[in-house]
């Protein structure tokens, strides 16, 4: 069995770069699946655990605004906020005697007491992850409940498997309803 758990994330700006950006980087008008999973990982790391992003739930209309940090302008998104719907496997470096439940209670007691192994952020340190558990039932209202938003090609993970060729894997990002779906994209 896996557990799931659903987590509102918010912030004030985000950046989840697009590699095509350059020196003035400029985001992906999404968070990415690695950047979600990168934010469960802050609140609960264990090498045990591998997190698997299912949904990323879009609840504030996407804006862009510039700022500058270190010399550098960035094209960011403000006023985020998202609902990430997740579940873990144990991995080979799972200890016996732990359970999943027993790791899933230990991650959802950081998440409902604010606590975290390093501070979330969106992208970059500078945009701080405030967070809780999403506890409310049934359909979650995202800002684009009826439209279709083609997002192109976005950064799924990276591929390991053969370290002396790391390899980007990436997925035709498509926002439905203002859900991005990852349990059926098709990564290339």
């Amino acid at each position: 069995m896996s557990y799931g758990i659903k987590l509102e994330v918010w912030g004030e700006y985000a950046l989840f770069k697009k590699p095509e950006s350059g020196w003035n980087h400029a985001s992906y008008a999404v968070m990415t699946p690695p950047a979600a999973r990168g934010i469960i990982e802050a609140i609960y790391w264990k090498p045990a655990i591998k997190y698997i992003i299912d949904k990323i739930y879009v609840l504030n209309p996407i804006e862009y605004a510039e700022v500058t940090i270190d010399n550098r302008k960035l094209t960011v998104l403000k006023d985020v906020r998202y609902v990430i719907k997740a579940h873990f496997d144990l991995t080979e470096r799972a200890h016996e005697k732990m359970t999943e439940q027993r790791y899933y209670a230990r991650l959802m007691a950081n998440i409902n007491a604010g606590q975290f192994h390093h501070q979330p952020y969106f992208g970059y340190r500078e945009f701080p992850v405030s967070f809780r558990p999403w506890s409310k039932t049934g359909k979650i209202d995202t800002a684009y409940p009826t439209e279709i938003k083609n997002l192109g090609y976005m950064l799924y993970d990276m591929d390991f498997s053969d370290p002396t060729e790391i390899r980007p894997l990436v997925f035709k990002a498509v926002l439905i309803k203002g859900v991005l779906n990852l349990d059926t994209v098709s990564v290339c």
